[in-house]
């Protein structure tokens, strides 16, 4: 039996709907995209999943991850949220502080990548 590859999920302004074998599921509910809500003077949340691949010395070896946030941190600017707090964790430390699982590199990454300074407070209030 010859099998298909999955099809391409594509973004639906309609309201999420669950399939599963043999039935479906409508749920009513609608999430909300970046682009649905006014962001003017708002303190925008974007919680990222930063878990990236990188050697002992704490380089990143594969930023993808990081860039594929960058759109969303720049729309979210673009349209002057009062500040945007990025949301992420390394890794499962289990409560232990390890060096390797540090943001400090990401951080420096993402402000690369930004063009711009990331605030000081954040590289203190998660390293």
């Amino acid at each position: 039996m010859k099998k298909h590859p999955p099809k391409p999920v594509t973004p639906s302004t309609k309201p999420t709907v669950y399939e599963l074998p043999g039935m479906m599921i409508d749920s009513g509910a609608r999430i909300k995209c970046i682009n649905d809500v006014a962001l003017e003077d708002k303190r925008v949340v974007i919680r990222v999943d930063f878990d990236v691949p990188n050697s002992k010395s704490t380089t990143i070896s594969n930023d993808y991850r990081i860039r594929m946030t960058i759109p969303t941190i720049k729309y979210a600017l673009r349209h002057r949220a009062k500040s945007v707090v990025i949301m992420a964790h390394c890794g499962q430390p289990g409560g232990k502080k390890i060096s390797e699982l540090s943001l400090k590199p990401i951080c420096e990454a993402l402000a690369t990548l930004l063009g711009q300074t990331v605030a000081s407070s954040f590289l203190t209030l998660f390293l």
